[in-house]
């Protein structure tokens, strides 16, 4: 049956998919050893521990940032090609909250009524909890029911700031200036950090994620970069220096560069409160959109990976899988420890080799079982909502 075939139409930009693919196979990579490696080196090889990199698939969600900037942006310079309506405003809110809204609230009432096995959820002020994660607010107050849903409540609030921007930025009148006006937003959280920046501040998990790591205001830098590459991708013909073949070809290889001198500068200095408070996460998403806009301007050797049907399929079900990886993780573990005695005294290598498999596993087939349920159904009633609408004209918007 057509329903269940993953990839069916790959689009007219279907490295977007394996890069979606790229994601969601390094975030849930990501929380499926970061555990393990709290104690020591898991896979030690002359001093270095091979695992290094796969700590640094927490670098998948700045991805989905970037991801995200670029599609919302793109999708709306094709669609508000003239007059920006009131039904044109309606229909977009209406199609982000069927796409997102539905899915996360099924997984948010499972994760918070406590039915799944050693997933354990605060008992005190729960309703509270509830109460802002159904408003997104999660990435300014404890993202306590479910850690990954905090960029939820980055995502939901990008969707109503950038249809404001993209009317600002149309009436700024050329192309460079409004591309100017994408990139400054984007660097403001730059800005922020270095004018917040405490040396001596703790690191402490809770004190970092609250202030350095989940608020939106300090992810405008992937989310405005992914923006400005729909903008670039849309007006190439404005900007014949960043299309030419020798800069095309180059920002791939360079944002991969500046990934592994991430991961390396993480390891040689993984106490360094510069790095983790300043640097890491615009340097981060300055690299995601490098990879994505050499990416979408030239094909390149990695092309044909990108556009591979195993991590198209990845990337159709990255939603679903990004919600309930964590879920599985939590379950999983706990009937591991309390069914294999003895396994909490196994060295870290031997406890990751029999847990990883069978967490990837089930969480893969957790991840198709919601995506068939319930958000393909959504996906499907969203294609329907978009079709072409009439109305009054509030904004006179500029051609894409």
């Amino acid at each position: 049956m057509s329903y269940f075939r993953l990839v069916e139409n790959r689009g007219a930009l279907p490295a977007l998919d394996g890069l979606r693919g790229i994601a969601i196979l390094t975030v849930v990579a990501f929380h499926g050893v970061e555990s393990f490696g709290m104690a020591g080196p898991l896979l030690p090889l002359g001093g270095f521990d091979l695992a290094t990199p796969l700590y640094s698939g927490w670098m998948g969600v700045n991805l989905f940032f970037v991801l995200s900037g670029f599609l919302i942006t793109h999708h709306l310079l094709r669609r508000w090609r003239g007059n920006v309506t009131r039904a044109d405003i309606g229909q977009y809110l209406l199609m982000r909250w069927i796409r997102i809204v539905p899915t996360y609230y099924v997984v948010l009432l499972v994760a918070a009524s406590g039915i799944v096995p050693y997933h354990v959820v605060q008992a005190e002020y729960l309703g509270w909890q509830v109460l802002y994660h159904l408003f997104f607010l999660q990435d300014y107050l404890p993202s306590g029911i479910l850690g990954p849903f905090w960029s939820l409540g980055v995502e939901e609030k990008f969707y109503l700031v950038m249809p404001v921007a993209l009317l600002i930025a149309w009436k700024l009148g050329s192309a460079r200036r409004e591309l100017a006006f994408l990139l400054t937003i984007a660097v403001l959280p730059l800005g922020i950090r270095l004018l917040a920046y405490q040396g001596a501040e703790s690191l402490a998990a809770d004190t970092f994620l609250r202030n350095w790591r989940n608020p939106f205001h300090l992810n405008l830098d992937g989310l405005f970069l992914g923006a400005a590459c729909a903008w670039i991708y849309a007006k190439r013909d404005h900007f014949p220096r960043l299309r030419s073949a020798g800069a095309a070809a180059a920002f791939a290889p360079i944002g991969c560069l500046l990934i592994a001198g991430i991961i390396l500068w993480q390891a040689l200095a993984p106490g360094s409160r510069f790095l983790h408070q300043v640097a890491l996460f615009p340097l981060t998403a300055a690299a995601m959109a490098l990879i994505l806009l050499g990416s979408l301007l030239r094909a390149s050797p990695g092309s044909r990976l990108l556009e591979s049907r195993v991590l198209a399929g990845a990337g159709r079900i990255a939603y679903s899988w990004y919600l309930t990886h964590v879920l599985v993780m939590h379950a999983l573990w706990g009937i591991v420890t309390a069914s294999v005695p003895g396994i909490l005294g196994q060295p870290a290598a031997l406890q990751v080799t029999v847990f990883f498999p069978v967490y990837f596993a089930v969480s893969l087939v957790t991840a198709l079982a919601l995506h068939y349920a319930v958000e393909k159904p959504c996906l499907i009633l969203k294609d329907r909502v978009g079709s072409p609408r009439a109305g009054t004209a509030v904004f006179p918007a500029r051609a894409a």
